[in-house]
C-alpha cells in the first residue's frame, strides 16, 4: 500500500485536498481516512468531519481552478465563476441541468436541449454549487463556484 498524509488545518469551512498517485502500482483502489492519526490531530466526540465530491481524476495536468474542467465529456467555464458559467458537452445534447447549493437546495432548472448551456449566477450567493447534467442516459456532476 502507498500512505499520503495531509494534516487537516482548516477548522468551520470547507477546504480542498487533494493526494497524487502517479507512478503508484494500479492494484490498490481503496482510500481510508485515519482521523486523530498524529499529535496535531483531533478525532473527539466533538469533532465533525464532512467529505463532498470525492474523485478519483487519471489526468490532472490539465485541471486547475482557472482552466477548463473536463469530466465525462463535459466542459465548464470559467471556474470560479461571477456572472455565468457555460457547460458544453461532447456526448449529445444536455437535456437537463439543476443546480444546487451545498446543502441540498435546488437554485435553478434548465431544459436546454442543445450540446451547450450558459447558466446565469448573478443571483447566487458566494459559495459552492453542484450542476447536476443529464446527456443521453447519462447524470454527471459539474462543481463550480461563485465568487
Amino acid at each position: 500500500a502507498n500512505e499520503k498524509n495531509v494534516y487537516t488545518t482548516v477548522s468551520g469551512e470547507w477546504t480542498n485536498y487533494f493526494w497524487d498517485f502517479t507512478g503508484d502500482p494500479a492494484i490498490y483502489d481503496v482510500i481510508t481516512f485515519l482521523f486523530g492519526y498524529g499529535p496535531n490531530n483531533d478525532a473527539g466526540p466533538n469533532s465533525t468531519y464532512f467529505f463532498d465530491d470525492i474523485q478519483l481524476i487519471a489526468d490532472t495536468t490539465t485541471l486547475g481552478i482557472e482552466s477548463i474542467s473536463k469530466i465525462n465529456g463535459l466542459h465548464s467555464f470559467p471556474n470560479p465563476a461571477k456572472n455565468d458559467i457555460t457547460i458544453i458537452s461532447d456526448n449529445g445534447n444536455i437535456e437537463n441541468v439543476a443546480v444546487y447549493d451545498i446543502i441540498g437546495n435546488k437554485v435553478a432548472g434548465l431544459f436546454p436541449g442543445t450540446n451547450h448551456t450558459t447558466i446565469d449566477v448573478t443571483n447566487l450567493l458566494s459559495g459552492v454549487y453542484l450542476a447536476h447534467v443529464v446527456v443521453g442516459s447519462e447524470t454527471n456532476i459539474v462543481r463550480f463556484i461563485v465568487e
